[in-house]
């Protein structure tokens, strides 16, 4: 048995930053309106990124799939790997 332990709360425009792409102030606005602070119970429509390890988790697979969708477009400019959880409730 193994024990995973993940820290932080980036907000996003740190997760932005730490990722090394550019959103539109309108693709931040709809992230940041779905970003919550405390990952204990991930709600749907939700989201939450961590430090260490670098991921953000969701509260359901349709805003993992809106993740995937602003973030992806970008994926030649990203800078450092992060990985997505859903929680697919």
């Amino acid at each position: 048995m193994s024990l995973i332990v993940s820290f932080g709360n980036l907000t996003t425009e740190q997760m932005v930053k730490r990722l090394g792409i550019s959103l539109t102030e309108e693709e931040i606005q709809t992230l940041e309106e779905r970003r919550i602070d405390s990952a204990q119970d991930t709600p749907k429509g939700g989201w939450h990124c961590f430090y260490a390890p670098f991921k953000v988790v969701t509260g359901d697979d349709e805003m993992a799939q809106l993740f995937v969708d602003i973030i992806m477009p970008h994926n030649s400019e990203i800078k450092e790997q992060m990985m997505l959880e859903s929680y697919g409730k």
